[in-house]
Parts: structure tokens; sequence; C-alpha cells
């Protein structure tokens, strides 16, 4: 940083993870210089790394503007700059200060908001304000972003609610908001705050519930100032007495009260990881504070200005020329430094020193981890303090082993390979979490050493030192803790793509994000807009290449951000994947292009994709408005340019219509006349109705549209009759009274019409006139359809069967010569359960010999039957008569006199 910046003049705040520092010029601070540079820079918004290197700037209003003071200014968990402004107004940006959203969360009315905003929390994944009338406005899920794909940046889709903060608003007198903290924002609990007031109250906050902690003991003084230990678990509170508690997160139970005996509050209450409190005091330096009460001071002058950086594991201690990391010392190096110390790791860096110095004594070091084992272990076989025993009968008088000694031999050998393993494991654990290079190196000898003893060691947890000029200081363990992608997309969202390329290497991870970031950047630079389309191309396609890279439509889609259309195109046509291919197309509002593209994919899914998407730029009014000659999209004539592309929106048209929505077909049919399918719908939809006006009307209208091409006439007058049938069946139950609410002819086609009239005219109670008139009636809308005799007289009989009215049955078999003949009627008494005479009165006029056989069998007519078979002289049949028939003996006697009187012989 520049030395002519002081840090206590400035708002100053750090991202996470050795994240970057966000500042700017407090105005409640007067300038101590009146440099060019400080004048220049009298209100900039400037982001640093770590190491000091500006990334970027921008100028920011100061509390004069319309938007009022700077409230608040954090990062959330992504490296996503927030600031909240007086007048409500939130911008999020990144660390390149390109503001992805803002939020204004008040209306304004004459350039002037009815509320503002007092106080904020910035948390991991949004803000929380606080208004001047105690509302709590909650804006949250700002660190989303599209997955894996880092040069997209961030794709906001914030949520803002309210905080149930009714009770707090209810007291009287009303207090004000002196701290906040927030301690839960997962999404199986929600947004959780802690909220302290002036009136010496704690209270907890969520969407839905607020409560006064009552669990507590009453505080002596208001809490100014609220801090939640890193990963949760305890919140330390300091009240402005001076008095320091630390409690649990849930506020339940009180762990340590520190009396600081400041009548002054401290800048900063942060916790260094997990074990104690950090508070700054300008000139007076670091009070820290650890468990049980016991404490240091670390004195900074007045003249070196800091800000403390709280981590996980650790606390970064920002000063005016340098960077320190105040961290609990990992147990793997206590084990190594500490002063005699016996530990496997301690014997095995003694080991590489000595074996380094030439002492021939190094291998004794190793094999002293094996030492403590065999002081308590007895000799193989050997008892402690035990003479060893001789076989007598043993020629060679050798000591005699017992048969477990091998297993406790390999035992053993097992054990001191675990405790040099483990030395191993320690020494590259101490050396990752060292910042120094040289004791980097000596740790990660001391591990190679140890390693050479072991034949099955992973060497890939061996580390690499990290490169100071990247200004990310990270801890070994918020890299475990936060993985190699995010790590990615932090160097990515510095612009360190060849430093990312290599740790993708390295890791042996996909780098296609990192290079697509890469090409991205590379065409959007100034320098590159006088660069030819061809000499890009070439560019980035030769890195693809190099790291197997096969996407491009990332690349196009950059292209045609910054308006360069024929670039787009080019990378477009390099795409493999069809569907990123008409994504993009649909983008650049090239719809039938992406519709030929997803047509000759063969996903009828994309085709579907590309017309909807032209669908809702056309049904979008405003761009509608905004149309011009190089963005237009007729998705009805791309439709029709392309029969599978016509077929799918059809399909999905049908679709939508059967859940009610008719006006899209209709519109799409009327585009080229699809006659036949439009007066389809319409017949369809006539058939929907109960009413017998609206079926009728709809019926007009397909005929109507039937009626526009002669090459219709068959649909015209198939129409046309229905519409006249309807019409007479009206009369016919008009004419005979019949229940219009049962509707007894409704829905119902020609033949159904007369085989209902027939059904009525025999059940009801109508006169015999009547009867014959409504008969007559139906059989003559028969005949006017053209429906032939044949027809007519099965419609009958199945009538007349079906209702078992045998008698009218018999009476029309014997109105004239039946033109379907009498097995109809046969069968059909057959089938209501008539059986012998009742069934041969139709038999019996039948011609054939073989067919009056088969119905005499079925009725059992077993006498005629065999009359029959002796006329057709048939053998086997006469005999399957006389079998079927062994159940009555006076049948049997008459078959057999036929027999006597010249049957067979």
């Amino acid at each position: 940083s520049k030395s002519s910046i002081r840090l206590d003049q400035y708002v100053i705040e750090v991202a996470n993870n050795a994240g970057p520092i966000a500042m700017i010029r407090d105005e409640n601070t007067r300038p101590k210089s009146t440099s060019n540079y400080l004048d220049k820079s009298n209100r900039q918004l400037r982001i640093f790394s770590a190491s000091g290197n500006l990334i970027s700037e921008r100028s920011f209003p100061t509390s004069k503007g319309e938007e009022g003071r700077l409230v608040k200014l954090g990062w959330t968990a992504n490296e996503m700059l927030v600031t909240v402004q007086e007048s409500g107004l939130i911008k999020f940006s990144d660390i390149n200060v390109d503001q992805a959203k803002q939020v204004q969360l008040f209306t304004k009315e004459n350039n002037k908001v009815s509320e503002t905003i007092s106080i904020a929390v910035i948390h991991s994944h949004g803000v929380i304000a606080v208004t001047s009338d105690l509302r709590f406005i909650a804006v949250s899920n700002a660190s989303s972003k599209a997955d894996n794909v880092f040069h997209k940046g961030y794709k906001l889709d914030l949520n803002v609610f309210y905080l149930q903060s009714a009770p707090i608003r209810q007291l009287r007198p009303q207090p004000y908001v002196t701290a906040l903290e927030v301690i839960d924002h997962s999404e199986a609990n929600g947004l959780e705050l802690i909220v302290a007031l002036s009136n010496k109250e704690l209270w907890k906050l969520s969407e839905n519930n607020a409560h006064e902690v009552l669990s507590l003991e009453p505080l002596n003084s208001p809490a100014i100032a609220l801090s939640l230990s890193p990963g949760g678990g305890f919140v330390a509170c300091y009240t402005a007495s001076g008095l320091l508690l630390v409690f649990k997160d849930d506020l339940t139970n009180q762990i340590m009260e520190f009396e600081t005996r400041s009548k002054d509050p401290p800048k900063q209450l942060v916790w260094c990881g997990q074990d104690c409190v950090l508070m700054h005091w300008p000139g007076l330096g670091i009070l820290m504070v650890g468990p049980g009460e016991h404490f240091t001071n670390l004195y900074y002058a007045a003249s070196n200005p800091l800000v403390l950086a709280p981590e996980i594991d650790c606390c970064r201690i920002i000063t005016q020329f340098s960077i320190e990391l105040l961290q609990r010392v990992p147990e793997s190096i206590e084990a190594i430094c500490n002063i005699g110390s016996t530990d496997p790791a301690a014997m095995l860096f003694d080991a590489m020193e000595a074996f380094q110095d030439g002492d021939p004594k190094a291998d004794d070091h190793i094999r002293a981890m094996t030492k403590s084992y065999e002081q308590t272990h007895s000799v193989p076989g050997i008892e402690i303090g035990e003479e060893p025993k001789y076989d007598s009968d043993d020629p060679s008088n050798e000591i005699k082993v017992s048969d477990s000694n091998e297993s406790k031999s390999a035992e053993k050998d097992e054990e001191a390979g675990v405790m040099l393993r483990d030395a191993v494991t320690a020494c590259i654990n101490a050396a990752a979490a060292q910042f120094d290079s040289n004791e980097q190196k000596a740790l990660l000898r001391a591990a190679s050493y140890g390693k050479s003893f072991l034949s099955d060691f992973d060497s890939e947890d061996f580390v690499a030192a990290a490169d100071r000029k990247v200004g990310m200081p990270l801890t070994s363990y918020q890299y475990d803790l936060i993985g190699s992608n995010v790590i990615l997309e932090m160097l990515v969202r510095r612009k360190m793509y060849k430093l990312a390329l290599q740790v993708c290497k390295h890791l042996k991870i996909s780098c296609d994000a990192v290079v697509l970031s890469w090409a991205c950047e590379k065409i959007s630079k100034p320098e590159s807009a006088e660069m030819s389309d061809e000499s890009l191309k070439s560019i980035i396609l030769k890195k693809f290449i190099e790291e197997n890279v096969g996407s491009y439509a990332e690349v196009a889609r950059t292209a045609t951000s910054i308006k360069r259309q024929k670039l787009a195109k080019i990378f477009l046509e390099l795409e493999p994947n069809s569907r990123r291919q008409v994504e993009l197309l649909c983008e650049l509002g090239e719809y039938e292009s992406a519709t030929k593209k997803a047509i000759s994919s063969g996903n009828f899914d994309l085709i579907a994709f590309a017309l909807l998407s032209a669908e809702e730029y056309e049904d979008n009014e405003s761009n509608v408005e905004k149309k011009d000659k190089t963005q237009t999209s007729n998705l009805f004539q791309i439709a029709f340019n392309y029969p599978e592309a016509l077929n799918v929106l059809k399909a999905y048209y049908y679709n939508i219509e059967d859940c009610g929505e008719t006006a899209k077909i209709q519109k799409l049919l009327s585009f080229k006349d699809l006659l036949i399918e439009k007066g389809a719908i319409a017949t369809e939809k006539a058939y929907e109705e109960s009413n017998i006006g609206e079926h009728m009307a709809k019926l007009d209208s397909a005929l109507s549209i039937y009626s526009k091409s002669k090459e219709l006439n068959f649909y015209y007058n198939s129409t046309k009759e229905q519409i006249e049938l309807m019409k007479e069946k009206s009369k016919l139950e008009e004419e005979f009274a019949l229940d219009k609410e049962k509707k007894f002819f409704a829905g119902c086609s020609l033949y159904e019409t007369v085989s209902k009239g027939i059904v009525i005219s025999a059940n009801k109670n109508m006169t015999p006139k009547d009867r014959e008139n409504l008969t007559n009636a139906v059989l003559k809308l028969a005949k006017k359809y053209k429906m032939s005799d044949k027809c007519i007289c099965h419609l009958r009989v199945k009538s007349l069967a079906s209702i078992k009215h045998w008698e009218q049955l018999k009476e029309m078999s014997n109105e004239r010569k039946s033109p379907i003949g009498y097995e109809p009627f046969a069968r059909a008494a057959i089938d209501g359960g008539l059986l012998g005479p009742e069934v041969d009165i139709y038999t019996d006029r039948m011609p054939y010999p073989e067919e009056k056989y088969d119905l005499y069998l079925e009725s059992k007519s077993w006498l005629k039957a065999a009359e029959t078979a002796l006329r057709l002289k048939d053998a086997a049949r006469f005999e399957e008569v006389r079998r079927l028939a062994q159940s009555s003996q006076s049948v049997l006697n008459d078959i057999d006199n036929l027999v006597s009187r010249g049957g067979f012989k």
C-alpha cells in the first residue's frame, strides 16, 4: 500500500480467506496531507490485494449526495463487495468494482425517502439493515453465482424480506440499536440475528420470531459491540462499561467475563480463530483475551495504525507497512519445535539435521522412534524377568519360542511403521502451516527423509510454498476448508490465469473454466478491439487445442456482449454442443437459425426450446417495440418453413389447448389457413358443449370453415348432415314429449338415435298410436340418411332383444320377408336366454340345413337337430346329437325311432 495512505483515515473492510481489502476515506476524519495523490483520491473506493497491490478503484459519492452517508461496507462469502447507504440503496459489485446488482429498499417521493438506514450488518450471504423506525430488512442470497463458470461472474437473484421486529417497536421508551450480529444463515434454520439495544437488552430475531434473551443475567450497561466466533459456537459482547462477555451462540450460557477497565470502546472486537478475542484501541495496540481470562497486550504505536481481519483459524493484522498473521501455534509445529520434544516428528526432524551434517548417528534417531515400543514390550516369546526355557529332548538345546513370536514381531514392525508415517505426516502439516519458505523447505526435507524409509507412502501430500506475489496469504486450514475450486475462482477474479492454469495442472483437475475465463477476458480487453476476428480466433483456438477445451459458446456470448457479432458467429460455429449453440442463437435473436440447428440435432426438446424462445420474444411487448431489422422473429413463418418445427409447435399448442388455452393453436392454423385442422378443432369443441345451442353454434362455425374450399366438400356435407340430425333429434324430443332434462338423444349418432327411439317406443307408457308413430319416425330418419334396410333390420332386432320384447320381435319377423334372414333373430333370442320352440320359430325359416343344425344344437332342440342330421345323411352329427341328449331318455327314444323309420342302416 502507499505509505502516504493513513489507515486510520479510511473505512476498511477485509474479505475472508486471504481476500481483498476494500477501503474508502472516512468522512469523519480530516486528511493530514494535501498531496496531489490524496486530493485526487479523496473519495475513491479502492480494492487492494492482501499484498498491497491495487486491483481496482472507482469514485464513490460523498454523504452530501442524494443517497446520503455510507452506513456499511463489507464482503460476502464469494468476495462480493456490498455498500449500504443511508437512503436504502444497497449495491453489490465484484472485486473489479463492476456493479452486479443494486437494490433500493425504499420508494422515493420528490427525490426523498420516507425512511433511512441507521445501522447495518453484512454477512456471508447478504445484508441486514435497520431502519430509523426499527424495521429489520434482510437482503439474502447474495452469494449465488453461475456454477463452475468463473468468467460469467455473479448471477444474483436477491431475496428481500422483513425480520419479525414488532415486539421491539412496541417497547417504551423506544430504544435504539447499538450492535448487530448474524448468528445463523443456514437453509435449515433460516436467518437469525442478535440485536443489542440501548436499554441493555439482547434480542434474537428471525423471519417469524422475535424474543428477548431472558436466560442471561441483565447487562450492567448496553452492549456496543458483538462478534461471532468463526464457524459459530460463541459470541463475544463488549459493553459500554468496559466489560467483555463471552456467551454460547444460543445465548443460554455465559462462558467468560473480563473487565478491561477501559472507558473508551475498542475500535474493533474480533475473534482470533476459535481460541481468543482481540480488541483494538488506536494508539494502545491490541488486547488479546483467551480462555480462563488469560490475556496479553500487543503494543502498536499510534504512528502505525492497523486493521484486524478475523479468519477461521487466525487473525490478519494489517498495519501501515505490513500484514502480520496472529495464530495459535499449530500442534504439528509445537510438537516439532518444543524444547526436548520426544514426539516422533521432532525425532524425524533431528534425524534429518544429523543426516545433513553427515552424522552417522542419523540412523539412530530413526530407530529411536521405536524405543518407546520396545521398552513396554517383552522379547518375543519370553516374559520379562523369566529365564529362557530349554527343552532337554531337543539336541540343539535352542531356546523354544512360542508360536505367537512371529505375529508379535510383525505387530512391532507395523507399530514402528505407523509412528514413522505419523512423523512424516506431521512434518508435512507443519510445512503447510509455515509461511517462511526456508522453514517450509526444512520441514519438507525432514518429511522426504522419513518417507525414504516407507515404501508405500503417498507423495501427493507434499505441498509447495505459496508465492508471496499472489497476495493471498492462505493458511493450510483455510485451503482445506474452501477447496481448490474456490481458490481457482479467486485467482480468476484477480485475472491470474497463468497461475490458475498451473494450479489445475498440479491438482490434475479440469482447466476448462479457467481457459474460458481467459478467452473471454482476452476478447474484452480494450487492446483487442483493434485486432481482427481471425487473429483473435487463431490465438484462442490455439490455446483451446493445447488445453483440450471443447466448448466455445461462452466466448461467443462474450463477443456478442461487446458487439462483435462476426466473431461471435465464428466461435458459435466451432461449438460442438447443439444445445449451447441453440441457446446462444436464441439469446442473439437468431431464432430461425436456432430452429435449424435444433432440427439438425434431431432433439425435439431443443426444437421446442428454440420455438418457445421465439414466442417469448414476440409476446414481450417491450421487445416488440424495439424490434429492428437485425433482430426480428416471426414464429409461425419459421414453423411453416420447417415441417419438423411445425409438428412440434402444433403438438405443444394442442397440449396446452387441453389445458384450456385455444387461442394459440387457432392463430397458428389461421396463419396459412389449415382449414381441415381448424374445422376439426371447432368440431371437437362443439362436442365438449353440453348446451345444445352452443353445440350447434360451434358446429356452424366448423361448417363455415369447411365451406371456404371445394376440396373440403366431404367435411362440409358431413358437418351439415350432423347439424340437420341434431335438429331432427330435438324435433323428436319435442314431438313425443320426451323429458328434455334427460336429453335422450344428446350426443347420439344416427345409429344410436334410431336404436334409442325403438327402445323408448317399446318401454314408454305410450298409446299404441304414439308408439307406432315414434317407431316410424326414427325409421324414417334412418331412411333419410340412407341407412340400408339390412342395417335398419339388424338395429331393430338388436334393440328389441336388448329390452327382451320377444313378442314385438316375433311380430317384426312376420311383417314381411326379412332382408337379413332369420339367423340374427334366432341368435338374439338365444343370447337373450330363450331355448327350444321360442327359437325354433326363427330357425325353421332358415334355408340351409347346415346353419339350422348348429342353431338347433345351441337352442337344445335335440329332436330337430337329429332330423336335420338325418336329412343331411351325416352320421357324425347324428351321433353328436345322441351324445348331447343323454340327459333325456324320452328324447333319445324319439331319436331312435327316427332311425327305425328309415334312418341310417
